[in-house]
């Protein structure tokens, strides 16, 4: 179980990074130099296994995937997924704890699908496996969601209104900051639903925009 769970996170990890990378690609080039772009990406990112190369590798394929995501549906139905999913990341973190579990497996298979966030910038020099045995102390973990749905709102808004699509952007980046805040000042360091406070950030931006843009 633990042999398929590993192969099966890392085959995961590696297709949203191909995917994603491949999409922004195809924005800047044709094919078929947006097939390589993204498999060089993808060999970048298994072979140089550094912090900063795996957030670069999951920036792409969070931002690719995203903005299809949001460019194919409503910003209501976005902010409805914002909203049930921040109660069901409640639930999985605080109730259930299955959130935890799947977390822990994916640091321990070597394929944490989401942003490894050191106490240090030079430590996003630092191995990948070096800082996920730190996680917790040195390093902190972001899920992707956590990144990934805000920026689904965002983009869903661009075919309406730009101006609408960046200030949710900054309201959800000032989300992010509060989150890490939060995080960093308990007295004692548990994992925490972050999506909650950045969700909230970003919804509150909404209205921002539709009070200014509209």
């Amino acid at each position: 179980y633990k042999r398929v769970a590993k192969f099966s996170f890392k085959f995961f990890l590696v297709f949203v990074v191909f995917a994603g990378s491949q999409i922004i690609a195809g924005a800047f080039v044709n094919p078929p130099m947006d097939l390589a772009d993204a498999l060089a990406v993808v060999l970048v990112f298994i072979f140089f296994r550094n912090v900063l190369v795996h957030n670069i590798g999951v920036i792409l394929g969070i931002a690719g995937i995203a903005s299809v995501l949001g460019l194919t549906i409503s910003p209501k139905m976005a902010l409805f997924l914002l909203i049930i999913l921040s109660f069901y990341d409640i639930l999985s973190v605080y109730v259930t704890k299955h959130m935890v579990v799947m977390a822990r497996n994916m640091i321990e298979s070597g394929a944490p699908f989401g942003f490894i966030v050191p106490s240090e910038g030079a430590s996003f020099l630092k191995s990948r496996k070096e800082a996920q045995a730190r996680i917790g102390e040195q390093f902190m973990i972001l899920g992707s969601g956590d990144v990934g749905l805000p920026l689904i709102l965002a983009c869903s808004l661009v075919g309406l209104y730009v101006s609408e699509a960046i200030i949710v952007a900054i309201f959800s980046l000032a989300g992010l900051l509060l989150t890490h805040l939060i995080f960093v000042n308990q007295e004692v360091r548990k994992p925490m639903a972050a999506l909650p406070p950045i969700a909230t950030m970003a919804i509150i931006g909404y209205l921002v925009a539709l009070l200014i843009v509209r």
